[in-house]
């Protein structure tokens, strides 16, 4: 098996080859939420990484403080038999000026479907918050709307 990382703020990636009587099993460049405490590596055993990106956001422009994004993720049993259900949702915020993805990990089956909702809220002090939701997203990335009245 084999790591790699190129920042802190990066995920871990890991590779694996795993040999079984009924063959061997592939696992190229698997990311992983770098704050993951552990992983386990089986022929059946994934992972679904979900990167939150704020690059649609110029903060020079911004008309808002900052935005927090609420992420909640359902895997479906699919083809794998086990390991469906609500993930509990998970708060991600972003400052004026700050800028870099951040990474959510969650274990799945071979064979589960993974999406998620995001609720991102659009914060400016002495104003009400403005927000944005958005539903049955399956992408393994999420690009934060760069105002509260786009959808994606």
């Amino acid at each position: 098996m084999r790591f790699h990382v190129t920042t802190a703020d990066q995920p871990l990636v890991y590779s694996a080859s795993i040999d079984a009587a009924s063959g061997s099993t592939d696992i190229p460049a698997q990311p992983i939420q770098n704050t993951q405490p552990s992983i386990m590596v089986s022929p059946t055993q994934r992972y679904f990484t979900l990167e939150i990106s704020p690059a649609a956001i110029d903060w020079k422009s911004a008309t808002f403080s900052s935005v927090e994004v609420l992420v909640t993720i359902t895997v479906a049993q699919g083809t794998a038999s086990s390991g469906s259900g609500v993930q509990p949702e998970r708060s991600f915020t972003w400052n004026k000026n700050e800028t870099g993805s951040k990474y959510l990990t969650i274990p799945t089956q071979a064979g589960n479907t993974v999406s998620y909702e995001c609720k991102v809220n659009y914060v400016t002090p002495g104003s009400a918050t403005q927000s944005s939701t958005f539903s049955n997203h399956t992408d393994v990335t999420f690009n934060i709307p760069a105002t509260p009245t786009t959808k994606s």
